[in-house]
């Protein structure tokens, strides 16, 4: 895949095979167990509205990983390089390193929603 050639990465292929049946879109279960979040919607891979937009908003996560979601706040769920799912809380501009690792991986962010 091209785009994972140019974020330096191999991207979850339980995430790839969601991005390719989905395109992104609003799950009906919103909330992650075991902390406040909740999921506004996922980040399509490309989309006319640029913020729902992976490809056009990465640029600006890059140094934390892939947005792959975002909370109804503006906050962004961020897939690391080492596949683990963070939170990037946007009023310190940063990884939240106080929510610590939301999933250990796209599969178990999905089984963390209710």
């Amino acid at each position: 895949m091209e785009f994972q050639d140019k974020l330096g990465f191999k991207v979850d292929t339980d995430y790839v095979d969601f991005l390719l049946r989905n395109n992104g879109g609003v799950p009906s279960k919103v909330r992650i167990k075991g902390n406040k979040i909740v999921i506004d919607h996922f980040l399509s891979f490309k989309s006319d509205y640029k913020l729902n937009s992976l490809i056009d908003i990465y640029p600006d996560f890059q140094q934390y990983g892939l947005p792959i979601a975002e909370t109804p706040s503006g906050d962004s769920i961020i897939l690391s390089s080492d596949g683990k799912v963070r939170f990037f809380n946007h009023n310190i501009d940063s990884i939240d390193e106080e929510v610590g690792v939301v999933a250990n991986n796209f599969l178990e962010l999905l089984e963390k929603l209710y």
